[in-house]
């Protein structure tokens, strides 16, 4: 399953209750942000959030949104900081070295 949020049209507690009922291992491919990190620990069944090399996402952080990422940390450094999950502290780690973040769009344009 692919799912895009969006405010307008899909709701995102329809998107997790389909997950949970689908009952399937998950891969994420969210935001570079703290908040797509978050959301991708609240998933069920979660395996893997999707991501380039170390290198690459370490280059491309350095010309990522430092605003966006000062205004995201309120609201998920101290889940992150518990955070548990290899994958997940790891790239929390670049994200917080770097101070900025990325959308998943600049991904698609690499």
């Amino acid at each position: 399953m692919v799912w895009r949020g969006e405010k307008q049209h899909n709701r995102t507690d329809a998107a997790k209750y389909f997950l949970e009922v689908f009952d399937r291992p998950i891969w994420a491919f969210v935001d570079f942000d703290p908040a797509g990190l978050v959301i991708a620990l609240g998933l069920p069944k979660l395996c893997s959030v999707l991501a380039p090399s170390e290198q690459i996402l370490t280059e491309m952080l350095q010309r990522g949104l430092e605003d966006r990422y000062r205004a995201q940390l309120p609201g998920s450094e101290a889940t992150l900081d518990r955070c548990e999950r290899a994958d997940i502290l790891f790239l929390w780690r670049l994200i917080r070295s770097a101070g900025r973040v990325l959308p998943q769009e600049a991904l698609l344009t690499e």
